[in-house]
């Protein structure tokens, strides 16, 4: 950057105050600099939200399809008898206890989480339930994982007390019994609550269509009532399913779009630095050209300061017209020293004129031309 500080100078000559120079190539940078930010910063934006946005509704698309056709899959004759008396296993019973006791935040409660997992191995693949009914309902949650391996469904129906359900099966009781509901656990729930009589699809504090995070990801939830054949709704059923998807969109945009606004930014760089070398350079050379003028240099070759195609633009023009000026300045410049020199010779004439005229009024001149004339006289009478 060639940047230098010089003083201004009032009609005087006195310096008034201090500029700074800065190049025209690195304000055509800079600007060019802030304005690709700008305009990258609010296309990256759009893009992100409009993926990102393009990735719930294929979720959302996902999720619905499957809790639909997971609804009809379910034995509603198995369904109710086993939510009126079917009975918890050794580790639905734990689990039905330490969730009770998370409820109700009873000290213990870290306890029996403990001695719960240690029951894992034991019977993880029967769940929390050795009833046949149970293990009935867990293959169709099972098959319903199989065709959509991001969902996880699970079952549940309508408690005794305003808002509350109960659950009867969760999917996850057979892969990791720690994140799933217990068999026979009661709580109170809004969104699954109304998912008894109608299709619910949560959504976050500004009914928008979110992942909410939990320890083990992100995920959609949605809930649909479970009908029998008389269109009577028994149940329903939840589906929590996977929405790592939209974040690995997101960080897909994130890590793609800046490697692209890079390799651009900089290939853009590179193409206005150059160009505004093509701009700036005839300026420049016009800026010497001036300067050189000013010192009194008239014998400048100034042709080569404008393009010799048939497209011109405006330094071809500013070229013609710096070197018309300076043919005219050179020309008045000429006139200036000639008239000068006229002036001065008549001026030098005058003053001989006058020197003459006052040397000839003087008593001596006076007395030295009568002394030539008396000399002129004898020599003609002679």
């Amino acid at each position: 950057m060639n940047e230098s500080i010089k003083p201004a100078k009032g009609l005087q000559g006195e310096p008034t105050r201090r500029i700074i120079f800065f190049s025209l190539r690195w304000k055509l940078l800079i600007g060019f600099t802030l304005v690709f930010s700008v305009v990258f910063a609010a296309a990256f934006l759009w893009f992100y939200q409009f993926a990102t946005q393009q990735a719930l509704n294929r979720i959302q698309a996902d999720l619905l399809d499957t809790l639909s056709g997971g609804t009809k899959s379910v034995s509603v004759d198995i369904l109710i008898p086993l939510a009126e008396t079917g009975e918890p296993n050794e580790l639905g019973q734990i689990w039905l206890e330490v969730s009770n006791a998370d409820e109700n935040e009873t000290p213990d409660a870290e306890a029996l989480k403990t001695a719960a997992l240690e029951k894992n191995n034991v019977a993880l693949q029967e769940g929390f339930s050795a009833d046949p009914r149970y293990q009935t309902l867990m293959d169709e949650l099972a098959a319903i994982h199989e065709i959509e391996p991001r969902a996880w469904p699970y079952v549940y129906v309508k408690a005794e007390g305003e808002r509350r359900i109960t659950y009867i099966a969760d999917l996850w009781a057979r892969y990791e019994p720690s994140k799933a509901v217990p068999f026979g656990f009661t709580r109170i729930s809004n969104s699954s609550y109304k998912g008894l009589n109608k299709r619910i699809i949560r959504l976050d504090d500004n009914d928008r269509f979110t992942p909410y995070k939990d320890e083990w990801g992100q995920w959609v939830s949605a809930y649909m009532p479970i009908l029998d054949e008389n269109g009577e709704s028994v149940g329903a059923m939840g589906i929590d399913f996977e929405a790592d998807y939209v974040r690995e969109v997101q960080e897909a945009i994130q890590d793609r779009v800046a490697m692209a606004f890079i390799i651009t930014y900089l290939a853009l760089f590179i193409l206005v630095f150059f160009i505004s070398r093509t701009l700036t350079n005839p300026i420049s050379e016009l800026t010497e050209a001036a300067e050189r003028l000013g010192e009194g240099d008239y014998e400048q070759d100034l042709s080569k300061l404008g393009s010799s195609g048939f497209l011109n633009d405006e330094i071809d023009t500013l070229a013609r017209v710096f070197a018309i000026m300076t043919s005219k300045v050179y020309r008045r410049e000429q006139n200036l020293r000639k008239q000068v020199k006229e002036l001065q010779i008549e001026i030098d004439q005058t003053k001989r004129k006058k020197q003459v005229d006052e040397i000839a009024d003087t008593d001596f001149f006076k007395d030295l031309q009568s002394k030539a004339r008396n000399m002129r006289d004898r020599n003609e009478k002679e």
